[in-house]
């Protein structure tokens, strides 16, 4: 019994043993396995990362350079924003000053024109020449100016313009400009003053005609004039006031002659 008893101590202590070193066997294997599985799932993450990181930078890649176009595109809208505000103010700046230079310039223009007659006269042969050169005649071949010409009588005569027709035909043309009766017209707000100034404007242009064919131009050696000279008047709202009074008279004095037939027939 002794020896039995002795094996069956000795086989459990055995199997003790045995069973401690499966369980520290086990519990080794258990780390391994999980140190593996770490490192398997660690690489196929490191890995599926990667992939998942390039696949999303060939995702992203056309819309990067979308952003990288557009950023660029941005940022030369702005310069040349900036550039274009800076070239505009300088335009500006030039535009401020060309102003006053002409608003000046107006000014002593119409000063000028206001008190001199001749700087009038002058100014007319200015603006019916641009006039004439804008029809697409040319200065010396369609058309002369100040052509200084001797009549007879040993008189000089110097037409402001002659224009060449055809067939070897003449036209006289005359700048008559004279802004001061106008000015007082335009410019005046007391009624009684613009009559009488509109009435020596209206004498002013009467005057000029009748000065134009005391000059009996069409009769000069030379010229093949047409029987007749065209009077240029450079500021049109000048001569329309005054034929706009000139053909309300002639109205009233129609009217007049009518009343008076009709009053005869009867």
């Amino acid at each position: 019994m002794r020896e039995v008893t002795t094996r069956l101590e000795e086989c459990r202590l055995a199997a003790e043993e045995k069973q401690r070193l499966l369980i520290n066997s086990e519990l080794r294997l258990n780390t391994q396995f999980e140190n593996l599985a770490n490192r398997i799932f660690e690489q196929t993450g490191r890995r599926t990362d990667e992939q998942n990181r390039q696949s999303l930078n060939n995702l992203l890649a056309p819309f990067r350079e979308q952003l990288d176009g557009f950023r660029r595109q941005v940022q030369e809208s702005f310069g040349q924003e900036a550039r274009e505000r800076h070239t505009l103010a300088h335009e500006i700046r030039n535009l401020q000053q060309l102003n006053v230079q002409m608003a000046k310039e107006a000014v002593n223009l119409t000063n000028a024109l206001k008190g001199d007659n001749k700087i009038q006269g002058d100014w007319g042969e200015v603006v019916l020449a641009r006039i004439l050169e804008a029809s697409g005649l040319r200065e010396g071949h369609e058309f002369r100016t100040q052509v200084n010409i001797k009549a007879e009588n040993n008189s000089r005569f110097q037409p402001d313009v002659i224009v060449h027709l055809p067939q070897g035909k003449d036209v006289v043309i005359d700048a008559k400009m004279s802004l001061v009766a106008y000015e007082r017209y335009f410019n005046s707000e007391d009624q009684h003053q613009r009559e009488l100034a509109l009435q020596e404007h209206i004498s002013s242009i009467k005057g000029h005609i009748r000065g134009l064919s005391r000059k009996d131009y069409q009769q000069l050696p030379g010229l093949k004039s047409l029987d007749y000279v065209l009077m240029f008047i450079p500021v049109e709202p000048a001569y329309l006031v005054a034929l706009n009074r000139r053909l309300s008279c002639l109205m009233r004095h129609l009217n007049t002659i009518l009343c008076w037939l009709a009053h005869q027939h009867y």
